[in-house]
């Protein structure tokens, strides 16, 4: 399953292109990027196609992380699109999962769709 990444930053600019320049002159391919900041605190969100790559990075930079399993799933671009999925996603692997699910793979497989309301 792939992982996903969350670095906890100082909110303040640069620091994305910071952690992007260190993780390409190692080589390691970012698949997916995204933060946000509240206050002094930000946060970025990654997956790459190089876990042990960039834990590494993250590791001899200093960087504070956690690691943990990142599931995909495309949505409907549609009001209600993730409503739907989450749902479909919950009906799917309740019976395997304790825990909430965070979304991102396509969902369409899973169940029929018809039987789902926004």
């Amino acid at each position: 399953m792939p992982r996903q990444f969350v670095v906890q930053v100082t909110n303040q600019p640069g620091q994305m292109a910071r952690l992007a320049e260190e993780m390409a002159a190692a080589g390691v391919d970012l698949r997916a990027i995204g933060g946000g900041g509240l206050g002094e605190v930000g946060h970025f969100i990654m997956t790459t196609a190089d876990d042990d790559g960039a834990r590494k990075v993250l590791d001899d930079g200093g960087w504070t992380f956690l690691e943990g399993e990142s599931l995909l799933a495309e949505v409907d671009d549609r009001p209600g699109g993730m409503a739907v999925s989450r749902r479909l996603l919950v009906v799917r692997f309740a019976a395997a999962r304790d825990r909430c699910l965070a979304c991102s793979a396509s969902c369409r497989s899973l169940v029929d769709r018809s039987s789902v309301r926004a």
